[in-house]
């Protein structure tokens, strides 16, 4: 019924402004990078069959390398026991809760656990993002965590190889913040700076955080128009599409952190040429909402997608953990992501013609204070006000 609706509002789109960048390469990476390089939103989708990786023989390959390469490696940072918990608890809907998770790690003797400390507040970073919307103090605090990551990396790095790769990471990841305060020089800078970073390790084994960091740039350079392509090879900077999507691929193989950094990435070059999600993309939204189930916008972001699609059974039911939380505490997450869910979990009610049920939520949806869903809230409010109008005039109430 409002299925078109969902189609044009889902996932990153919804709520989450990208900074635009009007020219040439600085354009292609805003739009790219945006996701790719900073971010990183239940129910299986049982239906839907799992996206086949680029390049069939080549994209299992890759998938059996990285889930070799971290085979009996539970003590890197990456693939820790100890991170990955924590990985969930920051993703998780209590902020304070979150910092501790990685303040624990921070105060922990092992190099390891206080290099996945560091890394934690980049997931951190982006719940600020998609909890209280962009400002130049959340591009400050950013920054300085990137560049206390990238300090950390190399301070340990002679002891720890394998974290210079991270160190690599955090350049590659401020790439796309300096884009989006608007710095563009500095940005190309950074950006050449990665790109010879990254081919002075293609020779070295690799790890978890060399095959993102690669993967994530060779798919914002490589999945770009021709000309684009050459104005980014302009400026030194490479990418290579097919690489991309097989090291991403293997990463999402991987018990590890960068999993659902993988998932992120992939479903945001899967998406951009849909009018409503396809099975290939919705098969990623699924499987990262599996990956951290504790997110209650990776929830979110399935949920939409299913209502893009008119699946409404589904929709509601992606969100009814998340809806459970609230009904326990109410002020769990930000005001725009519950006006978000209480519009879905409405939308989803008058489907059903649970009008009553639909009322309550939409009622919660408006009470929020943020400003997005204006349209679509009070669209639905007209529906609901004519059919219990109806319902009166014919004595059905």
């Amino acid at each position: 019924m409002r299925a078109d609706l969902f189609a044009r509002r889902r996932g990153l789109g919804a709520g989450m402004p990208h900074a635009g960048v009007s020219i040439g390469l600085m354009a292609t990476l805003s739009a790219a990078l945006s996701a790719a390089l900073l971010l990183g939103g239940r129910r299986e989708a049982e239906a839907v069959p799992a996206p086949a990786p680029t390049g069939t023989a080549s994209g299992v390959a890759a998938a059996g390398q990285a889930a070799a390469s971290t085979a009996g490696d539970d003590r890197r940072w990456y693939a820790h026991p100890d991170c990955l918990r924590a990985q969930g608890e920051v993703v998780g809907r209590d902020a304070t809760q979150a910092m501790a998770a990685i303040q624990a790690l921070e105060k922990s003797p092992s190099v390891e656990l206080q290099a996945c400390a560091h890394w934690l507040m980049i997931p951190f970073g982006v719940n600020e993002l998609v909890f209280q919307g962009k400002s130049p103090a959340l591009h400050l605090r950013t920054e300085a965590r990137l560049e206390a990551l990238f300090r950390f990396a190399m301070k340990h790095a002679r002891e720890y190889p394998h974290l210079r790769d991270l160190a690599i990471e955090a350049r590659m990841r401020r790439v796309r913040l300096l884009i989006e305060m608007k710095e563009r020089d500095r940005a190309v800078k950074e950006a050449k700076l990665v790109e010879k970073m990254l081919a002075s390790r293609a020779a070295s084994p690799q790890t978890p955080s060399w095959q993102y960091a690669r993967g994530a740039t060779d798919l914002a350079i490589g999945s770009t128009s021709w000309p684009l392509r050459v104005l980014a090879s302009a400026a030194g900077i490479k990418g290579d599409a097919e690489r991309g999507y097989r090291l991403l691929n293997g990463l999402k193989a991987t018990n590890t952190v960068y999993r659902a950094e993988a998932l992120d990435v992939l479903h945001f070059f899967a998406e951009q040429d849909e009018e409503k999600p396809s099975a290939r993309t919705l098969a990623l939204v699924a499987e990262r909402a599996r990956a951290l189930p504790k997110s209650a916008y990776y929830a979110l972001d399935l949920a939409e997608s299913w209502a893009a699609l008119g699946r409404w059974d589904e929709a509601e039911q992606a969100l009814a953990s998340v809806r459970g939380v609230l009904a326990e505490s109410p002020d769990a997450w930000s005001p725009r992501l519950r006006r978000r869910i209480y519009y879905v979990m409405a939308r989803c009610a008058a489907e059903r013609e649970d009008f009553a049920t639909a009322q309550a939520e939409l009622s919660r949806a408006s009470k929020e204070q943020w400003g997005g869903y204006a349209e679509m809230i009070a669209a639905l409010q007209v529906e609901l006000d004519r059919n219990r109008v109806t319902e009166h005039a014919t004595g059905t109430d």
